[in-house]
C-alpha cells in the first residue's frame, strides 16, 4: 500500500480534500438548511413552528457537529497510532503509518 502511494501521491491528496470537503459542506448545508427552516416559520408566525424549527435545527447541529469532530478525532487517532508504532515515514512497512500518510495527506 506505500509503495503505491509514493508512487502516486495523488491519491494522498484526492482522500484529503475529499475529507476536507466534507467537513466544509456539513457546515454550509447545516446553515442553509437552518435558515431555511426559520424562515419558513417565522413566516408562518406560529410560536410551535418555531419551537419545532429550533428543535430540528439543534438536532441538525449535533449531527453536523459528530460529522466535523468524528473525522478529526479518526484523523488524530491514526496519527498519534502511526507515530506510536514507527514514525510517519510512508516509505515504512508499517501499516499505521500508511494509513496516517493515506487520510493526512503531507
Amino acid at each position: 500500500m506505500c509503495s503505491i502511494l509514493t508512487k502516486y501521491p495523488e491519491i494522498g491528496e484526492l482522500i484529503t480534500t475529499i475529507i476536507n470537503i466534507i467537513k466544509i459542506v456539513t457546515v454550509i448545508i447545516l446553515v442553509v438548511m437552518g435558515m431555511l427552516d426559520f424562515a419558513k416559520a417565522s413566516t408562518k408566525g406560529n410560536a410551535d413552528e418555531m419551537a419545532k424549527s429550533r428543535n430540528i435545527f439543534f438536532k441538525r447541529c449535533i449531527t453536523g457537529a459528530l460529522v466535523f469532530f468524528v473525522i478529526s478525532i479518526v484523523q488524530l487517532a491514526v496519527s498519534l497510532v502511526a507515530k506510536a508504532t514507527g514514525g510517519q515515514d510512508p516509505d515504512n512497512n508499517n501499516i499505521w503509518a500508511c494509513v496516517s500518510s493515506l487520510i493526512n495527506h503531507k
